[in-house]
């Protein structure tokens, strides 16, 4: 394949990819395997996750069941890989609702007719009135970094 038969789109995405911090690439190619074994999950089961097999209760790791077995006997290995699905949609749900839930506050300022940004001010201001509550602690200040256990101060 040479380059000229690659989509603009798929070289824009490469292109993209190798510009990203080396810990962005390798976050990025994690959920890439991930999903790839996610949506591969029948194929890379060796068995039903749900199966039973009295004989195997507790059975240590071999090579037919990598992980082992489980208390009820079922192929842990099966079952991690099928629970991954369940844990990637959570994910990208949460991220999803998380997204939605921020646009409200970032749009303003950017489709304010004057241009100006006082409501993203306004809101900075309103969060960064409260006082951070784990610098004000008394188990931070008692916890100090690489302190031992204090007595509380007297006052």
């Amino acid at each position: 394949m040479t380059a000229k038969s690659i989509p603009a789109g798929v070289t824009a995405v490469v292109r993209a990819f190798f510009w990203l911090p080396r810990s962005a690439r390798a976050g990025v190619l994690i959920l890439v395997v991930l999903v790839i074994v996610t949506l591969l999950a029948p194929l890379i089961a060796p068995h039903d996750p749900n199966a039973i097999d009295p004989t195997r209760v507790l059975a240590g790791p071999d090579l037919g069941h990598p992980f082992g077995a489980d208390a009820l006997g079922r192929d842990v290995f099966s079952r991690t890989v099928y629970a991954l699905r369940t844990s990637l949609a959570i994910v990208f749900a949460s991220v999803a609702v998380a997204s939605l839930a921020a646009l409200p506050w970032g749009r303003p300022p950017a489709t304010s007719a004057d241009g100006s940004t006082r409501s993203s001010r306004a809101r900075s201001t309103c969060f960064s009135s409260f006082p951070r509550s784990s610098s004000r602690s008394p188990s931070s200040r008692s916890w100090g970094p690489g302190a031992s256990w204090r007595r509380w101060p007297s006052r």
